[in-house]
């Protein structure tokens, strides 16, 4: 147990809480996060996340009742990971499979990007660098330099040592939940700010990263999605996909199939349906017709009902919920 000099020094602990069925919302609740998050899965869309912090460290925990893909860069000035609870699926997080004993790195260049099946449950954790080296010396993690190498560079580290990391999360978590006095005490302060990260040292010190290149596939997908988000508003035919992503359908079929348990054209039907959604919530477009063509829909009976099975909800009711 981690008992650190000057912990009890009055610093001031945030916490915030809340259930968004956006994530625009989610977005602006996050603290600087930025996603670009699209649903995959049909139904409503109901996310919660708690989080608790100071200037150092913060602690966030959220849910996700929908599969969906989700990409973006956690806030800057920070070291950022994650890692599942135990009571939820697994993710593909860069394209590689994760579990209960993976701590997901959200530090690449260029942001992280995963696919969430519905019912996720995980935490992340941010911390400045100067907090994780003061701990980390400390505790003589000679590798802690080699440590701070990997993150740029490997997407996952595997490690047994992660469940101790999720234990201490959780009950911060559910502690403040039984008593929301508590995360203003030093003792609370300490957890966050010192056990937790003396934690993920000891992760980082028993795992080993894997590493971060892609698979052929893997990068037909990343060109073929670059492609769709270009084109949302235009035809866009299996032979301009498979030519872009310089593979044959049947490989991308097969890439999209394993990676997002859906077909190319299932996605892109649902990244057009999240646009039109995110149009109309942000009143960008006067009329749910115009909103429907600009994202490449043309039937608009056929699109009403894609749109109402995919977010239970009519498109005019999302237009009308979002005028003041």
């Amino acid at each position: 147990m981690w008992r650190g000099a000057g912990v009890t020094k009055k610093r001031t602990i945030r916490r915030t809480a809340g259930s968004y069925d956006s994530i625009d919302d989610l977005e602006a609740a996050s603290g600087g996060w930025s996603l670009v998050f699209y649903q995959l899965e049909r139904g409503p869309l109901k996310t919660e996340l708690e989080q608790i912090g100071t200037d150092r460290a913060v602690l966030s925990r959220i849910r996700f009742n929908r599969a969906l893909d989700q990409r973006g860069c956690s806030p800057p000035g920070s070291l950022t990971f994650g890692f599942l609870d135990t009571d939820g699926p697994n993710v593909r997080w860069c394209g590689r499979e994760t579990g209960e004993h993976t701590l997901l790195n959200f530090n690449l260049t260029g942001g992280f990007e995963s696919v969430s099946q519905s019912g996720h449950h995980g935490f992340t954790f941010s911390i400045s660098e100067d907090q994780l080296a003061v701990v980390a010396g400390t505790v003589a993690a000679r590798e802690f330099e080699q440590c701070l190498t990997a993150v740029t560079k490997s997407p996952s580290f595997p490690s047994a040592k992660v469940g101790g990391l999720r234990a201490l999360a959780r009950e911060l978590c559910d502690s403040t939940r039984r008593d929301p006095g508590r995360f203003t005490s030093p003792r609370f302060r300490e957890g966050l700010e010192f056990e937790l990260p003396y934690r993920l040292v000891s992760v980082f010190a028993s795992a080993e990263p894997e590493p971060g290149t892609y698979t052929s596939r893997q990068r037909a997908i990343k060109k073929a999605r670059a492609l769709m988000e270009d084109r949302l508003g235009e035809p866009l035919t299996v032979r301009e996909l498979c030519e872009h992503a310089g593979v044959s359908w049947r490989t991308l079929d097969y890439a999209f199939r394993n990676h997002f348990d859906m077909t190319p054209q299932a996605y892109l039907k649902a990244l057009r349906l999240d646009m039109v959604r995110r149009l109309l919530r942000t009143n960008s477009c006067a009329s749910v017709t115009r909103a429907a063509r600009q994202c490449g829909f043309r039937h608009m009976s056929k699109f009403a009902a894609d749109y109402r099975s995919h977010f239970g909800e009519l498109p005019s009711e999302t237009l009308r919920s979002s005028r003041p």
